[in-house]
């Protein structure tokens, strides 16, 4: 592979850059209020009023949190100074906005200015990108300091400058206090400057042996817990398996409840394909006409082998441990490099099949993102709702949270003026998918206090009937409002309890 020729104007590269980064930049803060959702209930009772002491203890003993803490630290110094809820997204916002233009970097450093805009527009509209530059977990903090740990050693490789070193070190070092799948990611950062640079082999060691020791007092308390496990779905080779890995590849990360020709990653995915496998082609045929034919580059190498990294090696931990690993959200780490190796490829040479091309598959990634700003694919209204209850029902109210949309629970708590008004039951273990628990039925019946019922919409009209049938009428459905989202959005139902009427 060769690496682009075509010149442009000094100044278009940053203004082409601008734009993307303002573009990249409005697609995640337009997110940022909507609700918590999945893990992000998690991190919201591990982070929401804790002292930095107690974030730890949370992330290292009271949860089944198998995350390092340095995310979850960065989120409650934010949290702090507004509305958890939304603060606590702010890291990964930072984080998710600042990689366009560290890509950018990246792509420019190793190849050409050109690939590195190609890379960056990618980027700023990858759905993978945007949805966990909004989701409070680590994954956005994650890409960039994968990034960032791949840039300063390549930057401390060309000049030989200690400083760049000691960036890589310490950047290898947060990296490994995001998420432990970078591991595999610095493996080959190591291993390929090593091969290449045998004179820096002190060095190098140096870096990465202070990145470990730095590293020790954390590694020391680490274990996968029980509760942990008993949430993973278990590993096996075979097709179920196999199709939820195409899905994970084009849904991304979105759930099972929408239809992957329906996901707004689906098409500018497959086009995306189609695009590369033009241009590769392209690239061979123009390398058989050379004598003799090119040899790919030391940096492409490495790029491929980075992009590479976090997804066969969450595949050999899933063979390991007998459990699923291979999930979008895991291969966070070879991101910065896979979108560099995507403006490689779509920078042809400055040749116009390399300018249709890369034209086709931004135009086409940016439509798959502005579509997933739609409600259907957004995240549900989680205080939208809350004050539909609050304005609707009378404070006392007894409340049944029975939303199964996510691992962590306590769907409403973030969002209520009294959190302890969200108080979900497990169900009956005797009665398989109990829509409703009994208990709280009971304590409204016996204290003449109305209902409120919330839960997933697409199971919501059986909860309401089951309700009314177990009680005998004695609560009036009275209103009812729906909110349209991920895991088939939410809806509220009031019940007026007609047992205390005279």
């Amino acid at each position: 592979m060769t690496e682009g020729t075509g010149r442009l104007p000094s100044w278009a590269p940053i203004v082409g850059l601008l734009l993307v980064t303002v573009a990249g930049a409005w697609l995640r803060i337009a997110q940022i209020r909507s609700g918590l959702y999945g893990d992000e209930l998690f991190a919201f009772r591990e982070i929401a009023g804790a002292t930095p002491a107690q974030v730890i203890d949370n992330v290292l003993k009271r949860s089944i949190e198998v995350t390092p803490p340095l995310f979850f630290l960065l989120a409650n110094a934010v949290a702090r100074y507004g509305d958890p809820s939304v603060a606590i997204r702010i890291p990964s916002e930072l984080a998710g906005i600042a990689l366009i233009p560290g890509v950018w970097l990246l792509a420019g450093q190793s190849f050409s200015r050109r690939a590195g805009l190609i890379a960056a527009a990618m980027t700023a509209f990858s759905v993978h990108a945007i949805y966990y530059s909004v989701e409070a977990r680590p994954y956005a903090l994650l890409m960039l300091l994968s990034g960032a740990t791949t840039w300063l050693l390549l930057r401390y490789l060309d000049d030989r400058r200690v400083r760049w070193l000691a960036g890589y070190a310490i950047a290898s070092s947060c990296a490994l206090y995001t998420h432990y799948s970078v591991v595999f990611v610095l493996f080959v950062q190591f291993a390929w400057a090593l091969a290449r640079n045998r004179d820096q082999l002190l060095r190098l060691l140096a870096a990465n042996a202070v990145a470990l020791i730095c590293f020790l007092p954390w590694a020391s308390q680490v274990r996968f817990k029980p509760g942990a496990r008993l949430t993973m779905a278990p590993f096996e080779l075979d097709w179920g398996t196999a199709s939820r890995w195409l899905r994970q590849l084009v849904a991304l990360p979105y759930g099972d409840d929408i239809p992957i020709r329906q996901l707004p990653g689906t098409l500018p995915v497959v086009i995306l394909a189609a695009c590369i496998a033009i241009a590769v082609l392209a690239s061979v045929l123009k390398a058989l006409e050379s004598r003799p034919v090119p040899r790919p580059s030391a940096r492409w190498v490495l790029f491929l082998l980075l992009a590479a990294a976090s997804p066969v090696g969450m595949g050999i931990l899933s063979l390991a441990e007998g459990l699923e690993f291979m999930q979008s959200r895991y291969f966070s780490a070879s991101f910065p490099a896979l979108m560099v190796l995507i403006g490689v490829l779509l920078n042809m040479d400055g040749r116009r099949l390399g300018i249709a091309l890369s034209t086709i598959a931004v135009g086409t990634a940016a439509w798959g993102a502005v579509r997933a700003t739609d409600r259907e694919y957004q995240r549900p209204d989680t205080g939208g709702v809350v004050a539909w209850i609050e304005s609707t029902a009378p404070p006392d109210a007894v409340l049944i949270d029975r939303v199964r949309l996510t691992n962590g629970s306590w769907v409403l708590r973030p969002y209520l003026a009294d959190p302890r008004r969200d108080q979900p039951r497990p169900p009956d273990p005797r009665v398989p998918d109990q829509p409703v628990p009994p208990d709280l039925v009971a304590v409204a019946t016996r204290s003449g206090k109305d209902l409120v019922l919330v839960t997933n919409a697409d199971s919501m009209t059986q909860a309401e009937r089951a309700l009314e049938s177990a009680t005998n009428g004695r609560f009036k459905l009275v209103q009812t409002a729906s909110w349209p989202g991920l895991g088939g959005g939410l809806r509220a139902s009031f019940f007026r309890n007609e047992s205390a009427r005279p």
